[in-house]
C-alpha cells in the first residue's frame, strides 16, 4: 500500500497543503511546532480516527482532507464487499462541518467513519516507538499469510475471490427467483380466494343499486315511521275516529247511495266512487303492512 497524495484544508493551523509521495522512502522533518503531528493528524482522520469541531481552522465553517493510495488485495476485497467500485487508485475524503456533523466518501461513494476504520489497517500503519500494530491487528494476519504463499497462490487467491463473487451473485439470483415464486404463489392464493369470497356472495347485476336503496332507506327510518303514522292516524288509525278519512268515507258512501236509489243518474258516479272508497280502505292496509315490516334495529 502506497499513499500518493495527501491533501489538507483548513485544519488546526493549515489553510491548505497538497502532499506527493513516490515509491520508496519519504521523511517530513522540522523542528518542533512546524506541523508534522498535524499533517498526522488529517491522515488518521481518513482512517477512521475520532474528529473534533476543534480541528476546523479558526474562520472556516469545514476541513476536508483527501488522501489518494494505491490498493492490497484486502482493501480491494474489502471494498468490494461493500459495492464500492474498486479502481486502481483508492480515494478517500472526509469532511468535518462546524455543526460537528461528518461526511465520507471511498471513490466517490458515501461511507461511514466506521467502514473508514474497518479499512485504515488495510491502508496506513501509525506507529510510535514499540508499536507493532500490524502484528497485532487480525485483520492483517490471512494478507500476511497469502503473501508469504507467493505469487502461486496469489493467483490462486485471486481465482478463488472471483469465484465467490460469482456463487454469491448467482446465489443471490437464485433467492430472488425463490422469492419470486413464493410471492407468485401468494398471490395465486389470494386471487382464489376472493374468487371463492366473491362467488359465496351470490352477487346479481343491479345489486349495488338495490344496496344504495336499502341504505338510504335504514338510514331514514325515523322519517318514514313518523310519515307512515301521520297518514295512517289521519285515514283512521281506529274506526271510531269520526274525524278520520276512512269514517267519512263510509258516511259519504252510504248516502251517496241513499241518492242514488233516488235518482238512477246517479248511480254511475257512485260506483266510481266506491271504487275509489275501496281503493283507498286497500292503501290502508299497505301502509299498515309496510310499517309493520320495517326493522326495528336501522343498523342491521
Amino acid at each position: 500500500m502506497v499513499l500518493r497524495e495527501l491533501q489538507i484544508r483548513d485544519f488546526a493551523l493549515i489553510e491548505e497543503l497538497e502532499l506527493s509521495f513516490y515509491s520508496g522512502f519519504s521523511v517530513l522533518s522540522g523542528e518542533t511546532g512546524a506541523g508534522k503531528s498535524i499533517i498526522i493528524d488529517a491522515l488518521s482522520l481518513l482512517l477512521g480516527a475520532r474528529a473534533s469541531i476543534e480541528m476546523i481552522r479558526t474562520g472556516a465553517e469545514s476541513t476536508v482532507v483527501s488522501g489518494s493510495f494505491s490498493h492490497n488485495e484486502s482493501s480491494r476485497r474489502l471494498i468490494k464487499e461493500w459495492g464500492i467500485l474498486a479502481d486502481e487508485e483508492l480515494l478517500i475524503t472526509r469532511e468535518i462541518n462546524a455543526n460537528g456533523r461528518n461526511k465520507c466518501w471511498i471513490n466517490g461513494r458515501m461511507v461511514t467513519v466506521g467502514q473508514l476504520a474497518e479499512l485504515g489497517p488495510f491502508l496506513v500503519d501509525i506507529v510510535g516507538q514499540h508499536d507493532s500494530q500490524s502484528l497485532l491487528n487480525p485483520h492483517g494476519h490471512a494478507e500476511l499469510l497469502d503473501r508469504y504463499g507467493g505469487e502461486k497462490h496469489l493467483a490462486l487467491l485471486a481465482s478463488t475471490d472471483e469465484l465467490a463473487g460469482k456463487f454469491l451473485a448467482l446465489n443471490a439470483e437464485l433467492n430472488k427467483l425463490h422469492r419470486d415464486e413464493r410471492e407468485r404463489n401468494r398471490r395465486i392464493d389470494l386471487l382464489a380466494f376472493q374468487v371463492e369470497e366473491i362467488a359465496k356472495a351470490n352477487l346479481h347485476l343491479g345489486e349495488d343499486e338495490q344496496l344504495e336503496v336499502e341504505r338510504s332507506r335504514l338510514a331514514n327510518l325515523d322519517r318514514i315511521r313518523q310519515a307512515l303514522h301521520y297518514v295512517l292516524d289521519l285515514m283512521g288509525e281506529t274506526y271510531d275516529d269520526r274525524q278520520s278519512l276512512l269514517h267519512n268515507l263510509s258516511s259519504m258512501e252510504s248516502e251517496l247511495k241513499r241518492a242514488a236509489s233516488l235518482d238512477p243518474s246517479l248511480a254511475k258516479v257512485t260506483s266510481r266512487y266506491m271504487e275509489l272508497s275501496l281503493e283507498l280502505h286497500d292503501l290502508y292496509g299497505e301502509f299498515r303492512g309496510y310499517l309493520e315490516d320495517l326493522p326495528a334495529d336501522p343498523t342491521r
